[in-house]
């Protein structure tokens, strides 16, 4: 980083020159924060910008928070800010994501306009450009949790009988989480019945027992510690069995709710098709979508 308004460098410019930008100082980023707070709550604006291709920022202590990027300054309203714009410059430069890329763009973004109260930083233009989103995946102190979590919806105990299998993903960044919960056979039909009424029945409310440790009345905003932090949970399976109401006989029996479309779930031969079955949960390096089954 620099302590200045980024700047392109071009000779004869003392102070450099402005490429396409935008600035806010009201908005509030994904975090919730305003984006003039603080660099990190700049920093996450510069990540959420639809375009893809924030290039850098210059951020000023609770004061401005400028963007650099392709095409940004088109993008004047940021993902869950409905209240707040950007506002936009099209400048005749734009700075480039990496060597003649885009088609047009101009090298040297590197220089400053001195001014103390800003810091100006910038994405790395190779491959480890991505990495500024994180790693996310699945740690296993996450895994742990999650079946702390599910023992403590099931009534369960942890140890002994809660396993856990994260699938592989797809393409999509969709992940199946799978709990399998250890019970006398007795215990089967009510135990589904019970998972079925808190996990699937209940307005979808069973999403929120895991964005978080602590379970809470509203915990709609995923914390990050049982699911990776972009997360989102896409449906919940619950699959066992049932009594037949005519013969009361045991039988399979699976409920689920999904937002994914019939063409992201992987059909089991044993569960019914889509969109009964539930499909997937999230995944690492793309944006994960959970499912607990």
């Amino acid at each position: 980083f620099i302590y200045g308004v980024c700047r392109l460098d071009t000779a004869g410019a003392l102070n450099g020159e402005n490429v396409n930008q935008k600035y806010c100082k009201n908005c509030i980023n994904t975090n919730g924060d305003q984006v003039n707070l603080d660099e990190k709550a700049c920093a996450q604006a510069c990540l959420d910008d639809p375009s893809g291709s924030c290039m850098g920022f210059s951020h000023a202590d609770n004061a401005n928070c400028i963007l650099y990027g392709v095409d940004g300054e088109h993008y004047l309203r940021h993902p869950g800010d409905v209240e707040n714009e950007w506002l936009g410059y099209a400048l005749h430069d734009e700075p480039c994501l990496a060597d003649k890329i885009p088609i047009g763009c101009t090298p040297n973004f590197n220089t400053i306009k001195m001014n103390t109260k800003f810091v100006c930083r910038h994405l790395n233009q190779d491959n480890t450009r991505w990495l500024a989103w994180g790693v996310e995946d699945f740690t296993q102190e996450m895994i742990d949790e999650l079946r702390i979590k599910m023992a403590s919806v099931a009534l369960v105990d942890a140890d002994k009988d809660v396993s856990l299998v994260i699938g592989e993903g797809d393409q999509d960044g969709h992940v199946k989480v799978t709990f399998a919960i250890q019970v006398p056979s007795n215990v089967i039909i009510p135990m589904t019945g019970m998972l079925k009424t808190i996990l699937v029945s209940k307005s979808r409310d069973g999403a929120l027992y895991f964005h978080s440790k602590i379970t809470t009345d509203n915990a709609l905003k995923n914390a990050g510690e049982l699911i990776p932090k972009a997360g989102h949970i896409a449906g919940i399976l619950v699959k066992g069995m049932r009594h037949n109401l005519v013969d009361k006989s045991k039988e399979l029996h699976t409920t689920s709710w999904s937002e994914l479309s019939p063409s992201a779930c992987s059909v089991d031969p044993v569960d019914p098709p889509c969109p009964d079955v539930i499909c997937e949960k999230c995944n690492s390096t793309a944006c994960p979508d959970v499912i607990c089954e």
